[in-house]
């Protein structure tokens, strides 16, 4: 992005930040219950269950 986010711009964000912000949320809700291992002592480990 060729802008800065800040209070003073947000009255008025390009198109692009909801373009990204939407494509972003797509890719989190994507990976949403998908194995994501800790990396401890060089190796990867399962969390705990809940």
């Amino acid at each position: 992005m060729s802008f800065r986010l800040t209070y003073s711009t947000m009255f008025d964000p390009p198109p692009e930040l909801h373009t990204r912000f939407d494509a972003a949320m797509a890719r989190t809700l994507g990976a949403l219950g998908t194995y994501h291992p800790l990396h401890i002592a060089g190796e990867d480990r399962r969390g705990k269950s809940f």
